[in-house]
């Protein structure tokens, strides 16, 4: 009986040793995980976060209608797109893949650029020319994020790419017409409600 449960006892041990060796095995053959992203990476999709957390804002204390904040919005992401993307283009030597500009590609735009901070510059113009009822809002956000940086002339020569073309783009683009609309009575067409009125 003592010699049948020795036996027993070192096959357990033996089993045991077995397992931990698989284990460790396995455990050495598991993947490397993945480095954590860059951070200009985070970085990039902070500013984009940023700056449109600040065009809600400004929606939010509005009185223009659906169709002007529309356009304010199209305009600003449209730029700040283009600067970041300008800047990448930059950064590879003008070289290889990416992504076509919006408006326009900086081909000018230095290799060293902040690209964050010339989004500010682009978004901060943009916003007081589309808002500007409020402007020291826009200016305490462009502030509140780049504080004392320093402005070199790589962000300003990017900036103002950027905001000259999408002003030549958007300067006779009919936003400040006002069409007058006539009912026509016709089943299924628009008309006002009764007592109503609505800013386009």
């Amino acid at each position: 009986m003592r010699h049948r449960f020795t036996a027993m006892l070192v096959a357990v041990v033996a089993v045991l040793s077995t397992t931990v060796t698989a284990s460790s095995a396995a455990a050495s053959q598991l993947p490397t995980p993945k480095p954590s992203p860059p951070a200009v990476l985070a970085s990039t999709a902070g500013t984009v976060y940023y700056w449109n957390d600040l065009l809600l804002e400004l929606h939010a204390a509005s009185n223009d209608g659906p169709t002007v904040l529309a356009r304010a919005d199209a305009i600003v992401h449209a730029a700040i797109f283009d600067t970041m993307n300008s800047a990448r283009w930059a950064k590879q030597g003008l070289t290889g893949s990416g992504f076509n500009g919006y408006f326009t590609i900086a081909v000018d735009t230095a290799k060293g650029v902040d690209d964050d901070l010339a989004v500010g510059l682009v978004a901060r113009d943009l916003l007081k020319e589309l808002f500007a009822g409020q402007s020291a809002r826009i200016d305490a956000a462009y502030a509140s994020r780049h504080g004392t940086d320093t402005v070199t002339s790589a962000e300003q020569t990017l900036a103002s790419t950027v905001m000259g073309a999408y002003r030549s783009q958007r300067l006779n683009d009919g936003a400040d017409a006002s069409p007058v609309y006539t009912p026509d009575g016709v089943p299924g067409a628009w008309r006002p409600t009764d007592g109503c009125t609505v800013v386009a």
